[in-house]
């Protein structure tokens, strides 16, 4: 008798299984159609719509290490032509502090199978746990950039939103500026790394 209900629970990890792999190359299928662009971004055929990155930039306090992973996303109700992306990150502070961001971002126009030579943005940031009743000047650090796809690369700058978003010893800002200053901006460019999860954060810079 105690055979029967391991062999029902073992058919049901098995009928669960199987739908999540249909899902999933469903999902996969739905994006070769709306959103090719990720397969082949940078050259390079992938399996999986997902594309993983690394960026260092200088700003206050030495260097820091922004990592990146996004997906295509359709959210909200654009009216105009373009593409977004949504996936997590990670921002790495010169004093080693490690902190987990969202990412969004996107290109305007009708792109397609095609992204190299497009404009493209990012924002990455952290938001509380109770973000719905939050202010946005609340989600710190927040980091805005912009730039294009060249080749393997996403070429960027950062608005000067490091400079808004971090104090001069490195620390975060109590107190970003509503629109940081532009004259600011540091390059940045993001280099596709192929892992999915976020590497660990350099030591502290001496």
């Amino acid at each position: 008798m105690s055979g029967k209900p391991r062999g029902c629970l073992t058919r049901l990890a098995l009928g669960v299984l199987v739908l999540a792999l249909i899902a999933g190359a469903g999902l996969i299928g739905l994006v070769w159609i709306t959103d090719p662009w990720i397969y082949r971004v940078d050259g390079k055929q992938r399996l999986l719509p997902i594309w993983s990155g690394t960026g260092v930039a200088d700003g206050p306090a030495g260097r820091y290490q922004v990592y990146v992973s996004f997906y295509p996303a359709h959210y909200g109700h654009a009216s105009l032509p373009g593409v977004s992306v949504k996936g997590t990150g990670v921002i790495c502070a010169p004093d080693g502090a490690r902190y987990p961001a969202r990412v969004r971002g996107g290109a305007r126009g009708h792109i397609w199978s095609q992204m190299d030579g497009h404009a493209f943005w990012l924002e990455v940031y952290d938001r509380p746990v109770f973000w719905q009743t939050s202010s946005r000047h609340d989600w710190r650090p927040s980091l805005r950039f912009d730039g294009t796809w060249s080749g393997p690369e996403l070429r960027m700058s950062d608005d000067g939103s490091l400079r808004n978003a971090f104090r001069a010893d490195g620390s975060l800002n109590p107190r970003p500026a509503g629109t940081p200053d532009k004259k600011a901006a540091v390059p940045i460019t993001f280099v596709e790394t192929g892992r999915w999860l976020a590497p660990d954060c350099p030591p502290p810079q001496r």
